[in-house]
């Protein structure tokens, strides 16, 4: 039953209330902010002077695990995983360097943030440093493309609300969370129903907690958040930008649901907390809904049902999930909230690869071993970079670029003019054509046995004219 995982012996409620002491989110958010963008960009630049003490250090200064939605603590992927997931050298493709640096690199995210409203992937990470890059983000694009659905320039109060918001979020970028929060009430009040002023309203209250000062308030920015998703709604028939900033303006209300549950939880009002935690599916399902680039909506669900104890409904989602970015493999093994169904993720890692490699990647293989076979035959030589054996114990990853890499080498072979003018030959009726082809087969550089080829040819139409006549 869902009630369960809020048990007193259950691993959630355990958990949260053992890791977080007495650190409410406001504290945790200051403190990350504090810590953690300086902690991550060092171990950036360090990445030669050793992963293993970098992640120690970031380890030490931030022992609360309440908050790991918004920001992952350094975990080095275990061997069980990388087996199953992948090896070595796709680790080192899919994080662009070797296994043994990809710590940080979970943290910061897999390959940058996207810059497109509605989308957002495993890259993503709610960190401060990346929130702030996303209030940039919506302050020069996407506020200047929404406000063409309003006519702005005969709408006085419009146009002072909007100037007030980009005062604000110049503010917010500087951590000046006070004067930002002050700009952007005053933006409200100008015009109520400003969806922009109030989504920068819902993650100022959110996440603005710095060294010099600490705005943050869960209940009010989710009612921020809700009143941006209100007053968008009407535009959402009307513009794909709309309905893609409301995937964005649910995927933050969702975060501030999941924030608040985790706070409920803390002060030990289980049933409010469980509550709190079904609004935050809702919205992280209506993220998705809205647009299905924002795979981090679905991953948050999927979270959210683990908390629940739906199992089943959260691998349903995993599964989807992983066949839209392969990087969630990693992002997933290496969540503390998941870590009651790993033996489940690990049997949807493992159906994948199967599908993977009687679908496709054993089939190609063979046809490409094949191919080569033939082309060795014919004393034609092409080069194919692929592995003497080629078995369903690789890891997913691997499994995922060879098929790719067999795809590429079965394209170019059979657009190859040896192989087009095998087909012609195949379906060649009449004994001129074999000879036709012979002729061409001649031409093909490199090709020194045409004889044979020919012999070939008279062979297949003598066999079609046997079938012909004793059909006759």
């Amino acid at each position: 039953m869902a009630i369960e995982i809020f048990g007193e012996n259950s691993p959630y409620y355990t958990n949260k209330i053992a890791n977080s002491g007495d650190m409410d989110y406001r504290t945790y958010m200051e403190r990350q902010s504090r810590y953690i963008g300086n902690a991550i960009q060092q171990s950036t630049k360090q990445q030669l002077i050793g992963n293993a003490a970098i992640a120690g250090k970031l380890a030490g200064q931030i022992d609360d695990s309440m908050m790991r939605m918004q920001t992952g603590i350094q975990t080095a992927i275990n061997n069980q995983t990388s087996a199953i997931v992948a090896s070595n050298e796709a680790l080192g493709q899919t994080f662009q360097h070797g296994f043994n640096e990809i710590n940080n690199t979970l943290d910061i995210g897999f390959s940058g943030v996207s810059n497109q409203l509605g989308s957002m992937s495993a890259a993503f990470s709610c960190g401060l440093d990346r929130v702030s890059d996303n209030i940039k983000g919506m302050s020069k694009e996407i506020c200047d493309r929404l406000d063409a659905i309003n006519d702005i320039v005969n709408n006085p109060l419009l146009t002072q609300s909007r100037e007030l918001f980009r005062r604000a979020a110049a503010n917010y970028g500087k951590s000046f969370f006070e004067e930002a929060l002050e700009d952007i009430n005053s933006a409200v009040e100008k015009y109520k129903t400003d969806y922009i002023s109030w989504f920068l309203k819902g993650k100022i209250l959110a996440f603005g907690a710095g060294e010099f000062s600490n705005v943050i308030n869960l209940e009010e920015a989710i009612n921020a958040f809700t009143q941006a998703a209100k007053y968008n709604s009407p535009n959402i028939t009307e513009s794909t930008d709309a309905r893609l900033l409301s995937a964005e303006v649910y995927f933050y209300l969702g975060t501030a649901q999941y924030s608040q549950s985790n706070e409920l939880i803390r002060t030990n009002k289980k049933v409010e907390a469980r509550e709190m935690l079904d609004k935050a599916l809702k919205s992280f399902e209506q993220s998705f809904n809205y647009s299905d680039k924002m795979h981090e909506s679905l991953f948050n669900s999927a979270r959210c049902k683990v908390l629940q104890g739906q199992k089943m409904a959260a691998i349903d989602d995993l599964e989807k999930l992983v066949l839209l970015d392969r990087n969630y493999c990693i992002k997933v093994f290496n969540d503390d909230d998941f870590s009651n169904i790993s033996e489940e993720i690990y049997a949807l890692i493992n159906k994948l690869k199967h599908k993977l490699f009687i679908d496709e990647a054993e089939t190609n293989y063979k046809k490409i071993i094949h191919y080569k076979t033939l082309y060795k035959s014919e004393n034609i030589f092409y080069k194919t970079n692929i592995p003497s054996s080629f078995s369903e114990k690789l890891p997913y990853f691997d499994m995922l670029d060879y098929n790719l890499i067999f795809i590429e080498i079965i394209e170019m072979i059979e657009n190859t003019d040896y192989f087009q003018l095998i087909l012609e030959k195949n379906n060649a009726k009449k004994a001129s054509d074999y000879y036709i082809l012979a002729e061409k087969f001649r031409k093909i550089q490199g090709y020194s046995n045409s004889d044979k080829f020919v012999i070939e040819c008279v062979k297949q139409f003598n066999e079609l004219s046997e079938l012909e006549n004793k059909k006759n």
